[in-house]
């Protein structure tokens, strides 16, 4: 996945010709983020969070998804990523 996604960010597959909302202007790291929360399993939707760890995680989908926008990423990073937000999620069933 985390190719993939690197490859979206970089080659920009989707393309809107004219007339499109401001939403979709960062399509292809929309379908980037997408594919790294689904390689991270944060698309499960038995999980049930605590309001707090709610928006604590909104907060952070909104961070990464800055970061795909405007950051230069490239797989290292997206696996990086995946690993943390791997891990992240171990610690938190463990506690």
């Amino acid at each position: 996945m985390k190719f993939i996604a690197s490859w979206c960010l970089k080659r920009k597959p989707f393309q809107i010709i004219e007339g499109c909302e401001e939403e979709y202007i960062y399509i292809n790291e929309r379908f980037a983020l997408t594919l790294l929360l689904q390689a991270g399993n944060c698309y499960d939707e038995n999980v049930n969070y605590y309001e707090e760890d709610r928006k604590d995680l909104v907060k952070g989908i909104r961070q990464i998804y800055y970061h795909l926008k405007y950051r230069n990423t490239n797989p290292q990073t997206l696996e990086l990523f995946l690993i943390g937000l791997i891990n992240g999620r171990k610690i938190y069933t463990a506690i």
